[in-house]
């Protein structure tokens, strides 16, 4: 190795750790199959694992669990001795390292672990899971029946996400429980990957969601003072607004006049989406489906000399 090499730093990356604590065993096999590729564990995080670059050696990692945090000095020098190096611990896991020697035995790599404590954190894992799986399922019926309400994507979304929380916590209750059937890193990563874009991903679409609706979350109030002659072509607008996402809206709607009135909303099209011919009627949260635009307002074939409409878009 010349002078340039090994005054050169060596390469470092965070990587964002997909393993929940249940899968220890699939993420020993992950750091594992790392180091073999010259990534090494240095860091170990609740979120991101620090990794280093060298290709000159090779590590075998290993977990240990504790319910009550061990005195610092004592634990590290009692694995120091087997020639363990503690790197950092995160929610009761302890992460060590020790150099990788071929000739060596598999036992060579192997450390006591409090079983006790494992199996205590498993059957709580376990209840923690079933109880998510259980909760999930409840809250996502409740979820189903506000969406046969109101079809929107305002019910939706949480649906969808709902019914994602409740595929994770129901594979996480059967991995707990029968962890030796996947031992490939790659599926429990994979799994966690997926379920955190799917989060990520339907969360920002329902904030784009509901801003849309907060936009269209308005109020108009209309009195006409005078008769309007029937037909289409003299009908009095009254106002003009936009829908900025295509979806169903509620809408409030109230008529007060001392003789019948036409009340009409037309898209850009002229289409009528919406109509109601009373002297007096009230639409508590009337569902309307709108397509992204601008949208019109009308009074028309009114004989009377009062009326006053109102409505408000959620």
């Amino acid at each position: 190795m010349n002078v340039q090499d090994r005054n050169k730093k060596p390469k470092h990356k965070l990587k964002f750790n997909l393993f929940p604590n249940w899968c220890y065993e699939q993420e020993q096999i992950d750091l594992n199959h790392r180091s073999a590729k010259g990534w090494h564990l240095i860091e170990p995080g609740q979120h991101f694992h620090k990794y280093e670059q060298n290709s000159a050696i090779q590590y075998r990692y290993q977990m240990d669990f504790h319910n009550i945090e061990p005195e610092p000095e004592r634990y590290e020098e009692i694995y120091a001795e087997q020639g363990w190096e503690l790197l950092g611990s995160s929610q009761g896991w302890y992460y060590f390292r020790k150099p990788y020697d071929p000739l060596l035995p598999e036992e060579a790599y192997e450390i006591f672990t409090d079983t006790e404590s494992v199996t205590a954190l498993r059957k709580r894992w376990a209840r923690t899971a079933l109880l998510g799986t259980i909760g999930s399922f409840l809250i996502f019926f409740i979820g189903m029946y506000a969406f046969h309400l109101f079809p929107s994507w305002l019910t939706l979304i949480p649906l969808l996400l709902l019914g994602a929380e409740l595929i994770y916590c129901f594979y996480s209750a059967f991995m707990i429980r029968h962890p030796k059937k996947h031992r490939n890193p790659k599926v429990a990563c994979s799994v966690t990957l997926l379920y955190t874009i799917f989060l990520v991903v339907g969360i920002l679409v329902f904030i784009y969601v509901k801003i849309a609706h907060i936009r269209t979350d308005f109020g108009h109030l209309h009195t006409i003072d005078a008769p309007i002659p029937a037909g289409i072509k003299n009908a009095v607008e009254l106002d003009s607004f936009d829908i900025y996402l295509s979806d169903n809206y509620r809408m409030d709607f109230i008529i007060t006049a001392d003789a019948s009135v036409c009340f009409a909303i037309r898209n850009e099209q002229g289409d009528t989406v919406f109509t109601a011919t009373a002297d007096n009627c009230h639409y508590p949260k009337h569902c309307i489906t709108l397509k992204k635009g601008n949208y019109t307002a009308y009074f028309s074939d009114f004989t009377g000399s009062s009326a006053q409409v109102y409505y408000k878009f959620e």
